[in-house]
């Protein structure tokens, strides 16, 4: 599920260092038996601003720059791509932002940060608590978010084994489950379209039934507000309003539910985990779209149709004074 380059990376080792954040996790973990889930501890002033207001102490607390091996193993991986970072541990997986230096420069030479990467991140922890707390829906654990001691906004979720829907029929993994191969080698269709259909059942049946449960009167989440990413990419604003309305129109919504974003077993070839919910909030219906019955190349054509793009922006509130680029 991960693109581009990779930049392995070694923990920090210092043993000062390592005694002082071994002494935090003896803490977390008495407080975790005595306190709610995801209850920060020993909260600390954070360094920066989120939409004009400091973060409270209850979005989010400074954090070591990597977590002690034992909390939650290893690290496996750590993927630096253009925007963001992806640290891979045994039993945990950390999305988070990049230093301002590890920033990839445009043809203008600036820097090209990521957009709203702060307020995404949060809106993904928002959004997981969300949808565990109120459904029935796979999605990973959240373990933590915040800031770390570097200023990198993270959000740490557990890490899920599969494989995305996308790349499922790559190669026929029946012989791993001790039955008889539908191809010896090479791309298998038939091991592709069984999962297409489980996930198509699950998605109609399951997952948009008990998302649509989920209703508001007002769009996105938390006050954060960020439209799916066919909109974000194609409409540039400094940021996007939340709209209101006197019935509970709205509701919530994925926002990417595409093939990219949905683990498969490649055993049971059902679904195991929808993940990246960066994009969740309450919307109208119309703008959580079909994408997990699409190709690749079908998804990017979402991007490319302005028609469509132009009455869902309009569905959100925004009448005039925008283009597409």
């Amino acid at each position: 599920m991960w693109s581009g380059a990779c930049e392995i990376r070694k923990h920090v080792t210092n043993k000062a260092w390592r005694k002082k954040a071994c002494d935090k996790i003896k803490h977390h973990r008495t407080a975790q038996t005595t306190t709610k889930p995801l209850q920060r501890h020993q909260p600390q002033p954070l360094p920066y601003h989120f939409q004009g207001k400091k973060i409270s102490e209850d979005h989010c607390t400074l954090r070591p720059m990597e977590p002690v091996p034992d909390l939650y193993g290893e690290i496996v991986e750590v993927r630096t791509l253009m925007i963001k970072e992806y640290v891979a541990r045994e039993r945990s997986f950390t999305k988070r932002e990049l230093l301002p230096e590890q920033l990839q420069k445009g043809p203008d030479g600036k820097r090209c940060p990521w957009k709203w990467s702060k307020e995404r991140l949060l809106n993904e922890a928002h959004a997981l608590k969300v949808v565990r707390q109120h459904t029935s829906i796979p999605v990973p654990e959240l373990l933590d978010y915040g800031v770390d001691d570097m200023g990198r906004t993270f959000v740490t979720m557990e890490r899920v084994h599969g494989i995305t829907l996308g790349v499922i029929g790559r190669e026929c993994r029946m012989l791993s489950s001790g039955r008889k191969a539908h191809v010896s080698h090479g791309e298998c269709e038939t091991y592709a379209d069984i999962a297409h259909a489980n996930t198509d059942s699950f998605i109609t049946n399951h997952v948009l039934p008990r998302l649509r449960r989920l209703t508001s009167n007002m769009t996105g989440l938390e006050g954060f507000v960020l439209p799916p990413p066919r909109i974000t990419e194609r409409v540039p604003r400094a940021a996007w309003q939340s709209i209101t309305s006197t019935e509970k129109e709205f509701v919530f919504i994925h926002g990417d539910l595409a093939r990219h974003n949905i683990m498969i077993s490649p055993k049971t070839l059902e679904v195991t985990c929808i993940f990246d919910w960066e994009h969740a909030g309450y919307f109208p219906p119309e703008l959580e779209v079909d994408a997990w019955r699409m190709k690749h190349s079908e998804y990017f054509e979402l991007f490319t149709s302005h028609e469509r793009i132009r009455r869902e922006v309009e569905l959100i509130g925004v009448k005039d004074g925008f283009h597409l680029v």
